[in-house]
């Protein structure tokens, strides 16, 4: 049976841009539409400061209702596809680069979402969730930047006078606009690159390690990454997309796959694909949203639209894996094994052709495979 393709649409989050509406009217539409009794804040942790390109920008969520026990708050902070699919950023600018873009958009990528999350019941006291405002935004330069959220996690029962046929009433509350400033600090990236491969050289390194390259996302990053790629279990794809130079990103994971000590797993084969894809066919991400439903005739046109892609998108998986097929002569036997299999998997018929894998005959005749067979048996 043939793999069906992904549909990735529900975790693609677009950032609204603003044109003929001003950024206060935009908002002040928006937020006239939370409930009277539902009060949503959004800061940094630390409003009074600013944030380094590339630094972590830790944000917080803060909800709280004048009405007890009307409200329920989906209290999740992280979701396993990488990326929380429930907030609706709204930025001033449209100039600002979503990091993940090219990963949620593509349609031809599966992933995993989900993850252990709460249900809190919003009372007078608030109920906060921290995130890092970088899982969205990625700041190429110096500047202040403003930004409101529609968070689509509050919900509330379905009155017995209000119309449709669901118990539960789902809807977005808008944030307040905040700001942040960016700034260059000569030296920082270097220092704290420091700190990041300490981290990494400990038995147990933490996993923020990984988000910190994520957000940096610089060449030597990238670098560090790769070298370090067995705390990771490999090349990790959200760094990869968020690149600040795809150019320099594929030249050093092209290095990787062709380390001798490296094995080539079928799932990189995979990643470097969905490069090559984005390179040749410059596809617009698929925008998609779970909170909110598309109209039959778009979620068809858009399932088409992905089901074209995955079939162009499987046609370049096999070509990187016969590509990466002379790499694998020159890898240690531990190394060489494990990629042929990969490459087998993707690329049978070359993989035998290659000599990577034995031939289905093993070199035998018809008849000797028949006594081989009849003595086994």
């Amino acid at each position: 049976m043939r793999p069906t393709p992904p549909i990735a649409l529900a975790a693609f989050v677009v950032v609204a841009p603003l044109h003929a509406e001003s950024f206060e009217s935009k908002h002040a539409r928006d937020v006239a539409a939370n409930p009277a009794d539902l009060h949503f804040h959004l800061s940094t942790k630390d409003p009074a400061r600013a944030f380094r390109i590339g630094e972590r920008i830790p944000i917080v969520l803060s909800f709280s209702s004048d009405t007890p026990a009307r409200y329920r708050l989906d209290a999740a902070a992280y979701d396993r596809s990488g990326r929380l699919p429930s907030e609706e950023f709204v930025a001033e600018h449209d100039n600002l680069v979503d990091p993940y873009a090219e990963y949620f958009g593509s349609g031809v990528m599966a992933f995993l979402g989900g993850g252990l999350r709460g249900i809190a019941v919003l009372e007078a006291k608030p109920v906060t969730v921290e995130l890092s405002l970088n899982d969205w935004f990625r700041f190429d330069a110096p500047g202040r930047y403003r930004f409101y959220l529609k968070s689509h996690r509050v919900s509330r029962e379905r009155r017995p006078d209000e119309p449709g046929d669901r118990r539960v009433v789902d809807f977005a509350a808008v944030s307040n606009i905040f700001e942040v400033e960016i700034v260059r600090e000569a030296g920082w990236e270097a220092s704290k690159l420091r700190e990041i491969r300490a981290a990494l050289s400990k038995p147990e390194p933490s996993p923020d390690s990984l988000s910190e390259l994520r957000y940096l996302a610089t060449p030597a990053a990238i670098r560090l990454a790769f070298e370090y790629a067995a705390v990771f279990h490999g090349p990790d794809i959200l760094l990869l997309t968020a690149a600040r130079d795809r150019a320099d990103m594929l030249k050093a994971f092209d290095a990787h796959l062709a380390n001798p000590r490296v094995a080539i797993a079928e799932w990189a084969i995979r990643e470097r694909a969905l490069f090559t894809f984005l390179q040749q066919d410059s596809p617009r991400p698929l925008a998609g949203f779970g909170w909110a439903p598309l109209p039959p005739e778009r979620l068809k046109a858009l399932r088409a639209e992905a089901e074209a892609r995955y079939k162009r998108y499987q046609e370049i998986v096999k070509a990187e894996a016969i590509r990466l097929i002379p790499a694998v002569s020159h890898k240690d036997e531990t190394a060489r094994q494990e990629s042929a299999k990969a490459i087998e998997a993707l690329a049978p018929a070359e993989a035998r052709a290659a000599g990577l894998v034995p031939p289905e005959d093993y070199g035998l005749s018809r008849d000797e495979l028949i006594r081989q067979f009849l003595y086994r048996a």
